[in-house]
């Protein structure tokens, strides 16, 4: 047994859906990750004369389960109270209950000052679920139903969406069981649009990135149809916005924007008008990016939503 620890913190970043998600020539499922600077916060109080994990909110036992899976690898015979506190919407496909996991690990390993790896995290997590990839830092390939890594592409530049939820809740384990149907031509295409979006993510390429994205919304509407998508694309083409990006196994579509452009003050307020003309609430997110950036985008961000509303 380890004798030294303390209250272990940790926090992890969820998504705004993905990229990109389809399906490659080698048959194995993939996405794109698209970061987003909203986070699950864990806190972990070690009890050394208990073995069980007691978590709060009580129906996060897939954290419990984490925690549990962490400690029997570590050898730590302890047991431990989670306290989990989280910024992301559930049941919305932005990566709430990775986040939550991934956020266990580092509380865990601040705890009781363990080495855990990427890797090792995402073992973890594939004993538990399907996920999206945000052990690692940035935007990355990934085989979300392995939770395995194909490769670190690039730090996300600064992206802003202005978004919508049509409501409802996917499981997403439950969506990712159904069996999809993809020609060979099909995956050689993703291949293909995964080949350009990670050079444009690395050439920091914002027209290219919400092309490709846009694309991808639409191949994947035969699998997670999306009633307001062609209205938001068609916003996005009048703002002079970058594209459209979705939650492929999720409820949330938006329209992406480059908050570094000289219009984009009025490219976010236009996008905001209209989908409130359409009887829908926008909402903003932001790409997860250096926090001095994402904490002065999120200033703008209240400030036009509260003229708005």
């Amino acid at each position: 047994m380890l004798q030294r620890y303390k209250v272990g913190h940790g926090r992890a970043n969820g998504t705004f859906g993905e990229l990109l998600q389809g399906m490659l020539p080698n048959k194995r499922s993939f996405m794109v990750t698209f970061p987003t600077n909203l986070f699950s916060y864990v806190t972990f109080y070690p009890e050394p004369n208990s073995s069980e994990i007691i978590v709060h909110p009580v129906a996060k036992n897939k954290s419990a389960r984490m925690a549990k899976n962490i400690l029997e690898y570590f050898k730590i015979n302890t047991g431990g109270i989670l306290n989990i506190t989280s910024d992301i919407p559930e049941g919305k496909g932005l990566a709430s209950s990775s986040a939550d996991l991934v956020a266990v690990a580092h509380a865990i390993s601040d705890a009781y000052n363990l080495e855990i790896s990427f890797e090792l995290v995402a073992k973890f997590i594939a004993a538990i679920e399907p996920s999206d990839g945000v052990m690692y830092s940035g935007s990355v390939a990934f085989y979300y139903k392995e939770v395995e890594l194909k490769e670190c592409i690039a730090q996300l530049p600064p992206i802003t969406m202005v978004a919508v939820d049509e409501g409802n809740i996917i499981n997403t384990v439950d969506y990712n069981s159904i069996k999809k149907h993809y020609s060979f031509s099909c995956t050689l295409q993703y291949q293909a649009m995964l080949d350009l979006m990670s050079q444009a993510l690395r050439d920091k390429d914002l027209a290219t990135i919400g092309k490709i994205a846009t694309e991808g919304a639409i191949m994947n509407q035969q699998y997670n149809h999306k009633e307001f998508l062609a209205k938001m694309i068609d916003v996005c083409h009048e703002a002079g916005g970058l594209g459209v990006s979705i939650a492929h196994s999720g409820t949330f579509m938006g329209i992406l924007l480059d908050p570094t452009a000289s219009n984009y003050r009025f490219q976010k307020i236009f996008c905001c008008t209209e989908i409130k003309q359409y009887g829908k609430i926008p909402q903003i997110f932001n790409s997860l990016v250096h926090e001095h950036v994402a904490e002065y985008c999120n200033t703008l961000d209240k400030l036009t939503l509260e003229k708005l509303c």
